[in-house]
C-alpha cells in the first residue's frame, strides 16, 4: 500500500536531511498572518474541500443566508540546513487556523515538509516528502502522508518540468472514512518569464481512491488545467490564479448513477509592503461547481466568494 512507501520516504528523508544540517545550517524564516473577511458559502462540499463541520438537519434547511464572518490565523516558518552548490535542503512547518463566528466552527491544518532541491546542469529535481494533520474543533480527524516529486528544466526565458505527487489519507475519525485512501496526482507544468512578471500554466490528471462506506464510494478521477500570473511593481505584489477541473466519480453500484462535476476556482491576492517585515494584503476568491447531481437532498451545485485582507509579518 502507498501508505508504506510513503512513510518510508518520509523516514530516510527527515533523518538524512537532519543530518546534513548539522554541518550545513545556514538561514530561516518566521511569518506570520492575521486576516479577516467574509465566507459568502460556509456548508459548500468539493473535492479539494473537505466538509467543515457537522450540520444539524434543521440548520441546513433553514440556513438559506449560509454567509458567515471568517477569521484567519497562519504561522510558517523554515529552516535551510543544506545549501551547497549543487542543491539545497530545508525543513518547513505551516499552521493554519480558520474560524467561523456565527457557526462556531473551528478548523486547523499543520503541516511539516522537508524539501531537497538537486541543480544539474539546467535541470531542478526537487523531492519533497510532507505530513499534514487537519483538525476539527480541536479534534483530529485526517491524517496526510506523502511525498512528491518535479524535475523542472530552465533556461532564460522558461521554465517547463513534469511532478508527481503520492498521498495516503488515513482517517482518525468516523465521520471522515469517506476520505480514507490514496491520492496520485500527475502534472505538466509551463512557465515563460517576461518583464512584468511570471505566468504559469499547469494541466494535471488526478486519481482518487478512497474506501466505500455506508454513503457510497467517493473515488474519482480529475482532469484540470490551471493558470497563474504574478507580477511585482515597487512596494505592490499581485497574484492572479484560475482552475477549471472536470471530476469523474466511479458508479453507484445500486442504480448505476455516474456524477461527473465541473469545478471553476478563481484568485486574486494584492499586498503592499509598509516596511521589510510588514505588509498588507486584499485577496479574494470565487469558486462555482456545475454538478449532474442535482437531488434536493443531494444537490453539488453551489458557488461561494471569500473576500479578505490582513496582516503579514516576516521576519
Amino acid at each position: 500500500r502507498s501508505s508504506k512507501l510513503c512513510s518510508i520516504l518520509l523516514s530516510t528523508s527527515w533523518l538524512f536531511f537532519l543530518y546534513s544540517g548539522v554541518a550545513y545550517g545556514k538561514d530561516y524564516y518566521v511569518e506570520l498572518d492575521v486576516g479577516g473577511g467574509y465566507n459568502s458559502n460556509v456548508f459548500l462540499e468539493s473535492d479539494e474541500t473537505i466538509s467543515i463541520g457537522e450540520v444539524s438537519e434543521s440548520e441546513s434547511e433553514n440556513a438559506e443566508e449560509r454567509g458567515d464572518l471568517q477569521s484567519i490565523m497562519g504561522f510558517s516558518a523554515g529552516y535551510e540546513f543544506m545549501d551547497l552548490s549543487h542543491g539545497d535542503g530545508k525543513i518547513l512547518f505551516d499552521f493554519v487556523n480558520e474560524k467561523l463566528a456565527d457557526n462556531d466552527i473551528d478548523i486547523s491544518t499543520s503541516a511539516i515538509s522537508s524539501p531537497y532541491t538537486l541543480y544539474v546542469d539546467n535541470f531542478k529535481l526537487r523531492v519533497m516528502p510532507r505530513m499534514l494533520v487537519y483538525t476539527v474543533g480541536g479534534v483530529e480527524v485526517l491524517q496526510y502522508r506523502g511525498v512528491s516529486f518535479d524535475l523542472t528544466r530552465k533556461t532564460a526565458g522558461y521554465k517547463m518540468g513534469i511532478g508527481y505527487q503520492v498521498t495516503d489519507k488515513s482517517a482518525e475519525d468516523v465521520n471522515y472514512l469517506a476520505y480514507d485512501g490514496v491520492v496520485q496526482d500527475l502534472n505538466f507544468h509551463f512557465s515563460p518569464r517576461e518583464f512584468s512578471g511570471r505566468y504559469t500554466l499547469v494541466l494535471g490528471l488526478s486519481n482518487n481512491e478512497y474506501g466505500e462506506t455506508i454513503e457510497g464510494d467517493e473515488s474519482h478521477t480529475a482532469l484540470y488545467l490551471s493558470g497563474a500570473y504574478q507580477f511585482r511593481h515597487k512596494k505592490y505584489t499581485g497574484k492572479l490564479y484560475a482552475k477549471i477541473k472536470n471530476t469523474h466519480y466511479v458508479s453507484d453500484p445500486f442504480n448505476g448513477f455516474e456524477r461527473q462535476d465541473t469545478n471553476l476556482r478563481m484568485y486574486y491576492k494584492q499586498s503592499y509592503y509598509l516596511s521589510k517585515t510588514t505588509t498588507i494584503f486584499l485577496q479574494s476568491e470565487y469558486m462555482n461547481n456545475h454538478s449532474n447531481q442535482t437531488e434536493e437532498e443531494e444537490d453539488k451545485n453551489y458557488s461561494q466568494w471569500i473576500n479578505m485582507a490582513g496582516v503579514r509579518w516576516q521576519f
